[in-house]
Order: structure tokens, then sequence, then C-alpha cells
């Protein structure tokens, strides 16, 4: 429910991100850092971004405890909505490992991106005068 444009403008706005979306902690240009609850422990992660495509994607290298890469593509359509696409690469992990970390990463990114939808339905709200 908000315009391509707008939400491509929220997704690069790395320093408003701390502010709403859960987990992110830390953020300037094109670093952002992140702190996510999983099994007992805290992973701890760096998201770096590799490649931005004005109106289009963002495509992240990570550090730390994290997937290692992470895309992210915004579509326009119905006209005035964006559909986003986040893909997520993690690396090998033993059994043992795997399971909690997975599970963790997906509830926060879940999380994360129920909130940054959220906020980017509020501000076209907002920019359309609406309530």
């Amino acid at each position: 429910e908000a315009p391509v444009g707008g939400v491509y403008t929220l997704a690069r706005s790395f320093e408003q991100l701390p502010a709403f979306v859960p987990g992110v902690v830390a953020a300037t240009g094109d670093a952002m850092e992140a702190r996510i609850p999983a099994g007992g422990r805290t992973l701890a992660c760096r998201f770096l971004l590799e490649e931005a495509v004005e109106g289009a994607s963002l495509r992240f290298a990570t550090e730390g405890e994290a997937p290692e890469r992470i895309e992210a593509t915004f579509v326009p359509v119905l006209g005035d909505a964006t559909w986003s696409t986040w893909t997520l690469e993690f690396p090998c992990l033993d059994a043992k490992e795997a399971a909690p970390v997975q599970a963790a990463i997906a509830r926060a990114v879940s999380d994360a991106l129920t909130a940054f939808r959220d906020e980017a339905e509020r501000r076209a709200h907002a920019a359309r005068g609406e309530a």
C-alpha cells in the first residue's frame, strides 16, 4: 500500500531504520548493525551495502553471524503499491547449530519486514493526507 519510490527510499535510508525495525541497533550511510536473539545467545551481524539500483534493488554482504548475502528487490504493483522480495543466502551450518540460528533469523526477518511494511504504509498514508 505504498509507492515503490517511497518504499525504496525508506529501505535505503539506513539511519532511520533503528527507530522502527526491531533488531537494527545502528546504521550509517552504507551499513547497518543488528542483534538477533537466538536460543540463549545474541547473534551480532553487520550488513554492508554492495549495490543499489535506484528504485529497484539493494544487495548487502554481511559480516558476523548472519546470512552471507541479502538481496531485496522492489516492484510496483496495482498502481500505488509495492511488492518486495528478500533473498537471504546462509552459510553451511552443522545440523546442531542450523535449526536454532535459522529459526531465530527467520523470526527476526519476519518481525523486521512487518515493521518496515507498517512504517512504509504509514508514511504513504500520511503523504496522501489520510489518517
